[in-house]
Protein backbone atom coordinates (compact mmCIF):
# COMPACT_ATOMS: atom_id res chain seq x y z
CA UNK A 1 0.00 0.00 0.00
CA UNK A 2 1.76 3.17 -1.22
CA UNK A 3 1.43 5.61 1.40
CA UNK A 4 0.77 9.51 0.82
CA UNK A 5 -0.10 12.27 3.27
CA UNK A 6 -3.87 12.71 1.73
CA UNK A 7 -4.49 8.80 2.31
CA UNK A 8 -3.11 10.12 6.84
CA UNK A 9 -5.64 12.96 6.40
CA UNK A 10 -8.37 11.02 4.85
CA UNK A 11 -8.00 8.68 7.69
CA UNK A 12 -8.04 11.07 10.67
CA UNK A 13 -11.36 12.75 9.28
CA UNK A 14 -12.53 9.46 8.84
CA UNK A 15 -11.85 8.65 12.33
CA UNK A 16 -13.93 11.44 13.65
CA UNK A 17 -10.34 13.79 13.82
CA UNK A 18 -9.87 17.42 12.89
CA UNK A 19 -7.57 18.72 10.73
CA UNK A 20 -3.87 18.43 12.01
CA UNK A 21 -1.56 20.68 11.38
CA UNK A 22 1.08 20.33 8.80
CA UNK A 23 4.31 19.31 11.22
CA UNK A 24 1.94 16.86 12.81
CA UNK A 25 1.02 15.14 9.83
CA UNK A 26 4.51 15.01 8.71
CA UNK A 27 5.83 13.53 11.91
CA UNK A 28 3.01 10.85 11.46
CA UNK A 29 4.08 10.49 7.79
CA UNK A 30 7.46 10.19 8.69
CA UNK A 31 6.68 6.96 11.14
CA UNK A 32 4.82 5.35 8.86
CA UNK A 33 7.08 5.58 5.71
CA UNK A 34 9.69 4.61 7.90
CA UNK A 35 7.47 1.25 9.03
CA UNK A 36 6.82 0.86 5.42
CA UNK A 37 10.40 0.57 4.32
CA UNK A 38 10.93 -2.67 7.07
CA UNK A 39 8.49 -4.61 4.93
CA UNK A 40 7.18 -6.32 8.32
CA UNK A 41 3.85 -3.79 9.47
CA UNK A 42 1.62 -3.88 6.07
CA UNK A 43 -1.47 -5.11 8.57
CA UNK A 44 -0.78 -2.04 10.38
CA UNK A 45 -0.22 0.60 7.85
CA UNK A 46 -3.80 -0.26 5.83
CA UNK A 47 -5.42 -0.21 9.38
CA UNK A 48 -4.57 3.13 9.42
CA UNK A 49 -5.24 3.82 5.75
CA UNK A 50 -8.34 2.25 6.11
CA UNK A 51 -9.40 3.31 9.86
CA UNK A 52 -13.08 5.03 10.55
CA UNK A 53 -13.31 4.99 14.01
CA UNK A 54 -11.82 7.07 17.33
CA UNK A 55 -10.48 4.60 19.24
CA UNK A 56 -9.60 2.36 16.49
CA UNK A 57 -7.11 4.96 14.84
CA UNK A 58 -5.93 5.99 18.11
CA UNK A 59 -4.86 2.49 19.50
CA UNK A 60 -3.47 1.70 15.76
CA UNK A 61 -1.54 5.33 16.52
CA UNK A 62 -0.22 3.71 19.36
CA UNK A 63 1.14 0.51 17.44
CA UNK A 64 2.87 2.82 15.43
CA UNK A 65 4.46 4.72 17.58
CA UNK A 66 5.76 1.92 20.20
CA UNK A 67 6.68 0.27 16.74
CA UNK A 68 8.42 3.12 15.72
CA UNK A 69 10.52 3.84 18.49
CA UNK A 70 12.02 0.21 18.51
CA UNK A 71 12.61 0.26 15.29
CA UNK A 72 14.72 3.18 15.14
CA UNK A 73 16.52 1.96 18.17
CA UNK A 74 17.67 -1.17 16.00
CA UNK A 75 15.64 -3.29 17.47
CA UNK A 76 13.18 -4.79 15.03
CA UNK A 77 9.72 -6.05 15.96
CA UNK A 78 7.59 -8.65 14.28
CA UNK A 79 3.79 -7.43 14.14
CA UNK A 80 0.84 -9.76 15.18
CA UNK A 81 2.94 -12.39 16.27
CA UNK A 82 1.81 -16.02 17.37
CA UNK A 83 3.70 -17.97 20.13
CA UNK A 84 2.68 -21.22 18.75
CA UNK A 85 1.21 -22.31 15.21
CA UNK A 86 -2.31 -23.37 16.82
CA UNK A 87 -2.87 -19.72 18.74
CA UNK A 88 -5.94 -18.96 17.54
CA UNK A 89 -5.36 -14.63 18.32
CA UNK A 90 -1.99 -13.53 17.46
CA UNK A 91 0.29 -10.92 20.15
CA UNK A 92 0.50 -7.56 18.47
CA UNK A 93 4.41 -7.28 18.65
CA UNK A 94 7.43 -10.00 19.24
CA UNK A 95 11.31 -9.34 19.72
CA UNK A 96 13.73 -11.49 19.18
CA UNK A 97 16.70 -10.84 21.38
CA UNK A 98 20.42 -12.63 20.09
CA UNK A 99 19.95 -15.31 23.19
CA UNK A 100 16.96 -17.11 20.88
CA UNK A 101 14.50 -15.98 23.01
CA UNK A 102 11.20 -13.69 22.51
CA UNK A 103 9.42 -10.97 24.52
CA UNK A 104 6.05 -10.42 23.42
CA UNK A 105 4.11 -7.11 23.61
CA UNK A 106 0.44 -6.92 23.93
CA UNK A 107 -0.68 -3.20 23.38
CA UNK A 108 -3.76 -1.58 25.02
CA UNK A 109 -4.84 2.25 24.68
CA UNK A 110 -6.47 3.07 28.21
CA UNK A 111 -8.58 5.77 27.96
CA UNK A 112 -10.34 7.82 31.21
CA UNK A 113 -14.19 6.32 32.04
CA UNK A 114 -16.54 8.80 30.51
CA UNK A 115 -17.70 10.29 33.14
CA UNK A 116 -14.33 11.95 33.80
CA UNK A 117 -13.80 12.55 30.77
CA UNK A 118 -16.41 14.13 30.40
CA UNK A 119 -16.21 16.68 33.82
CA UNK A 120 -12.27 17.43 32.57
CA UNK A 121 -13.47 19.03 29.75
CA UNK A 122 -16.67 20.76 31.32
CA UNK A 123 -14.02 21.93 33.36
CA UNK A 124 -11.08 23.05 30.56
CA UNK A 125 -14.33 24.72 28.88
CA UNK A 126 -15.28 26.71 31.71
CA UNK A 127 -12.04 27.79 33.51
CA UNK A 128 -8.87 26.02 31.33
CA UNK A 129 -7.90 24.33 34.25
CA UNK A 130 -8.92 20.84 36.27
CA UNK A 131 -8.97 18.90 38.87
CA UNK A 132 -9.90 15.15 39.71
CA UNK A 133 -10.97 13.98 43.26
CA UNK A 134 -12.21 10.58 43.87
CA UNK A 135 -12.84 8.62 46.87
CA UNK A 136 -11.94 5.29 48.15
CA UNK A 137 -15.30 3.74 46.38
CA UNK A 138 -14.11 5.72 42.88
CA UNK A 139 -10.60 4.82 43.12
CA UNK A 140 -11.52 0.81 43.75
CA UNK A 141 -13.82 1.22 40.96
CA UNK A 142 -11.13 2.70 38.22
CA UNK A 143 -8.83 -0.26 39.53
CA UNK A 144 -11.36 -2.82 38.69
CA UNK A 145 -12.22 -1.49 34.97
CA UNK A 146 -8.65 -1.33 34.47
CA UNK A 147 -7.55 -5.05 35.47
CA UNK A 148 -10.72 -6.07 33.08
CA UNK A 149 -9.79 -3.87 30.04
CA UNK A 150 -6.57 -5.43 30.25
CA UNK A 151 -7.08 -9.05 31.21
CA UNK A 152 -10.20 -9.19 28.15
CA UNK A 153 -6.68 -8.34 26.09
CA UNK A 154 -5.73 -12.11 26.85
CA UNK A 155 -8.28 -14.28 28.34
CA UNK A 156 -11.97 -14.71 27.77
CA UNK A 157 -14.77 -14.42 30.62
CA UNK A 158 -13.64 -17.80 32.25
CA UNK A 159 -10.46 -16.76 32.96
CA UNK A 160 -8.73 -19.18 30.19
CA UNK A 161 -5.96 -17.23 28.69
CA UNK A 162 -6.06 -16.85 24.46
CA UNK A 163 -2.92 -14.99 24.17
CA UNK A 164 0.90 -15.72 26.20
CA UNK A 165 0.64 -19.07 26.10
CA UNK A 166 3.84 -20.36 27.00
CA UNK A 167 5.66 -18.60 29.30
CA UNK A 168 10.12 -18.85 29.91
CA UNK A 169 12.68 -17.81 32.42
CA UNK A 170 13.25 -14.57 30.41
CA UNK A 171 15.88 -12.64 29.27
Amino acid sequence: MPLNRQTIEAAIKASGGAEQPDDQIEGLFTKLVYLEATGRYGQLLKGIAKSNNTSNFLALLLEVTFAYQFETAGLPLDYEAKQVPEQTSSIDFRMKVPSGEAAYFELRLLQQDQRTAEDIAKQLAATKVYEVVKDGEDEQAEVLRLQGTLLSKVENAEGKPFKFLETGEGF
